[in-house]
């Protein structure tokens, strides 16, 4: 229904041009052609579409009546580089994709331009959608998209052989929903201890959903793929869930902790996933400390425990760890290190081998160990 939506409101835009109507400014940027205006003039119709990302954002910020104006940002074919390509906004509620509906020929090229560096995407109070945007080759010193305080919807985006600091995507006290994307050797540098490939952070008021997405090949210090942390002193009842579904996470590797996932004070559903050939020192697959996280209906295969005690797949830290009609290979000696913690296992296709520190572990409805070492 969204995207039907879209595509309704594009085809009335462009018939009608850069028509200001229901709140809606429609811009067209094609950065193949050179036409003429003035600076922070007219562009971005059919016939004078503007020459980069910064002058149609100059144009909207002139003409918008108020800051819930909705700007459609329509994009032609091409490498675009970040010298004049980026945004940098509060308060803009915007949707970015190719104006030819599923092209992946729009593609933000961070080896282009002068400011690879920075980041590419920053909002802040800012409702966003990014759909079918491929990004490539950036060494940043931050993040590539930035959400602050807001809401991020992004959609059918690659994201591949981006160095940062941290991370491809960072949301801070913002939700997020990331949709049918695909991240592929990404790194994240080794001095960032609290970022990954999508890092997110929140006082308990913010949720993230992942659905149907690809992290192949990527690398963090902690959480190979994605790192979510609550930064909130004090709990509250009934936090918002978080939701990772119908995902793949390949090959991911954290020189810390969590070969795909490190989840901190998050209350996590995690369901109909695949995990494997994950690798790092304490959690080949997941690291999770003081939080809350359910697995449904996934599959575990092939994580490699780079330190037999600590690492095995799962190693939980004050924690409750549901896991329930999920497949193990017969490849994990250990299948989790539980530490102080609560673990229940059931409906899986293996008895589930636990390594126990002041544990409560109920593997198929029998206790298992309580209490002391095993």
């Amino acid at each position: 229904m969204y995207r039907l939506l879209i595509k309704i409101l594009v085809f009335i835009s462009i018939i009608c041009g850069a028509v200001n109507s229901i709140g809606i400014t429609t811009v067209i940027v094609d950065i193949n052609k050179n036409n003429y205006y003035p600076k922070y003039g007219k562009c971005g119709t059919p016939d004078l579409t503007c020459n980069n990302i910064q002058d149609a954002i100059y144009y909207f910020n002139r003409i918008s009546p108020n800051t819930y104006q909705q700007l459609n940002l329509l994009l032609n074919d091409g490498v675009y580089n970040n010298t004049n390509n980026f945004i940098d906004n509060k308060k803009l509620n915007a949707t970015i994709s190719p104006i030819t509906f599923g092209s992946v020929n729009v593609v933000f090229d961070g080896s282009k331009g002068t400011k690879s560096q920075d980041t590419l995407f920053s909002f802040t109070d800012s409702t966003i959608s990014i759909t079918g945007i491929q990004f490539v080759n950036f060494q940043s010193k931050s993040s590539i998209i930035k959400s602050e305080s807001g809401d991020i919807y992004i959609d059918q985006c690659n994201f591949k052989y981006i160095s940062s600091k941290d991370g491809s995507i960072y949301l801070k006290n913002s939700n997020g929903l990331i949709l049918n994307s695909i991240f592929t050797s990404n790194v994240v540098q080794q001095t960032s201890d609290s970022a990954s490939v999508i890092s997110f952070f929140t006082n308990y008021k913010n949720k993230f959903t992942i659905s149907k997405c690809q992290f192949n090949d990527n690398i963090a210090l902690n959480g190979g793929a994605i790192y979510a942390k609550n930064t909130a002193i004090l709990t509250v009842d009934n936090p918002p869930l978080s939701t990772i579904q119908n995902t793949l996470f390949n090959g991911n590797v954290a020189t810390g902790m969590g070969g795909a996932l490190y989840i901190d004070n998050i209350p996590l559903i995690v369901t109909s996933n695949v995990f494997t050939n994950n690798t790092s020192p304490r959690g080949s697959i997941i690291n999770l400390n003081n939080a809350l996280m359910n697995i449904t209906s996934s599959s575990f295969f092939s994580g490699t425990s780079l330190n037999y005690f600590l690492s095995t797949i799962i190693y939980t830290t004050k924690s409750i760890l549901n896991i329930d009609k999920s497949t193990f290979d017969r490849s994990f000696s250990v299948a989790i290190n539980c530490d102080s913690s609560t673990v229940v296992t059931q409906n899986n296709n293996l008895s589930l081998r636990l390594i126990c520190y002041n544990c409560v572990s109920i593997i198929e409805g029998v206790q298992d160990c309580k209490g002391v070492p095993k």
